[in-house]
């Protein structure tokens, strides 16, 4: 019930710095039957609890590959202070990647899932959310729809087959051309040798509606 209370208040500036504030006198509010002064206290008590929270794994891998092992922390930190104007309790959680990540994919999912249906390129697939993403940070900031963005970024965000970086940079352009193609998220790109300069469609008010952005 408290993370589906942070989830609530999420706003704009979350999709840039990953981060929810949130009173801890309305967390106690909506999960505790009695607001006393233990509810408070045991609020407080699970929210740093959750900001430890780890999860830790194994991926099982074929023939002479070995083992993907992995860590994921829920929530990267949480601080809880007191307003010095309000003098309440608030609670700054910042959210890890893996679980910002996966909200935004849920987010876009609902917003533009119809044009991840429209793609047939593996890569332009697998680039989908990442450059949703971005468009969002842009949407957020108010900066231009206009990146670049190097070899290293990709490589952090597809499992490529070879290690060959020329063959890889030709199906980066490849999967980026068929979003450009489809129109979707892309509206021009350069390739600078390792580099693509991209230039995105600005986010359609029916997704600034979806991802909450007109929220203050």
């Amino acid at each position: 019930r408290i993370i589906d209370l942070i989830y609530d208040r999420v706003k704009p500036n979350f999709y840039k710095d990953r981060t929810v504030e949130i009173d801890i006198g309305d967390i106690v509010k909506y999960v505790y039957k009695h607001p006393n002064a233990h509810a408070y206290k045991d609020a407080e008590d699970r929210i740093m609890k959750l900001s430890a929270y780890n999860v830790m794994g194994i991926i099982k891998e074929g023939d002479n590959i070995k083992d993907t092992k992995f860590s994921i922390n829920f929530f990267d930190h949480a601080v809880i202070n007191t307003d010095t104007e309000t003098n309440r309790r608030v609670a700054r959680i910042v959210f890890g990647e893996i679980l910002h990540n996966n909200y935004i994919q849920n987010k876009t999912i609902k917003a533009t899932s119809y044009k991840l249906n429209q793609l047939d390129n593996p890569i332009s697939k697998i680039l989908f959310y990442p450059f949703q993403k971005e468009r969002l940070e842009m949407g957020v900031s108010g900066s231009k729809y206009i990146c670049e963005y190097n070899y290293i970024y990709f490589r952090h965000r597809i499992r490529f087959k070879k290690t060959k970086k020329d063959v890889n940079l030709e199906l980066i352009r490849e999967g980026i051309q068929h979003l450009k193609d489809k129109k979707v998220f892309v509206k021009s790109f350069t390739q600078l040798d390792d580099n693509f300069l991209i230039e995105f469609y600005p986010l359609t008010e029916a997704e600034k509606i979806g991802f909450g952005i007109y929220l203050t």
